[in-house]
């Protein structure tokens, strides 16, 4: 498939030194914000994600996005030798520093690509990262190029929820979860950003189909918290 590409996220105007700083300035207080702002859901999203991914011990995993660490360490604990990337390196930081005891985690801090040599991960994880990303078919097909044949792609993302939760979630969005920021987070205008990269969002059939553009195979998604959530399931397809 060649070799890996730069994608630089440019999504609201913001390119990737912009969310870079955005998500330094966040970092200190990032895992107990999304606590509140999800009413405690966000841990049991991520720990779906990793239990949807099925990863076994002795497996290359590759966690895009890592963040803190928190889907991380969930993967590590299979004995699975996990790399976690982020643009961030304040983030990376507070990741190594509560990862210390695990030894089958390397990090790794990039600039919005994926920099590894082709078919090197049996899978890949993707918690909250994907909607930062502007050109998000280029960034898949890249983590079809780093995947081995066969390896698993799980992607957890915001999803739309339908019938009587959407105007109730919409609700939530533009109006509670701005508020709740201003009085809990270090820095409000991130969680704007949020709210805007969550109502541009795609449907899950659409995101199903750029991953099938790309080589994906036997895609299917799950819908979580009335459909706030959904978890994407994909293969590389073979040679």
């Amino acid at each position: 498939m060649g070799t890996n590409i730069h994608i630089d996220m440019v999504i609201h105007g913001k390119h990737t030194a912009e969310i870079r700083k955005m998500f330094n300035r966040v970092a200190q207080a990032y895992d107990r914000t999304n606590l509140v702002l999800s009413f405690l859901q966000d841990a049991h999203w991520r720990r779906a994600a990793c239990k949807m991914l099925g990863v076994t011990a002795g497996e290359e995993v590759l966690d895009v996005g890592a963040g803190t660490g928190a889907s991380t360490r969930t993967v590590a604990r299979t004995g699975a030798a996990v790399t976690g990337i982020d643009i961030s390196p304040r983030m990376l930081q507070i990741a190594r520093n509560r990862c210390k005891r695990f030894q089958n985690i390397t990090w790794r801090l990039t600039n919005g690509d994926l920099p590894f040599p082709d078919k090197s991960f049996d899978a890949i994880l993707m918690v909250f990262c994907l909607r930062n990303v502007s050109n998000i078919q280029g960034f898949l097909c890249d983590a079809a190029r780093v995947l081995k044949p066969g390896g698993r792609l799980v992607v957890c993302e915001f999803s739309h929820p339908r019938r009587f939760v959407a105007p109730f979630y919409r609700l939530y969005l533009r109006y509670v979860l701005p508020r709740l920021a201003k009085l809990i987070s270090s820095d409000p205008a991130a969680y704007e950003y949020l709210t805007e990269s969550i109502e541009d969002w795609y449907e899950v059939d659409e995101l199903a189909f750029m991953l099938e553009q790309c080589g994906f195979q036997n895609t299917s998604w799950k819908r979580l918290s009335f459909g706030a959530v959904a978890l994407h399931r994909a293969l590389r397809g073979p040679e």
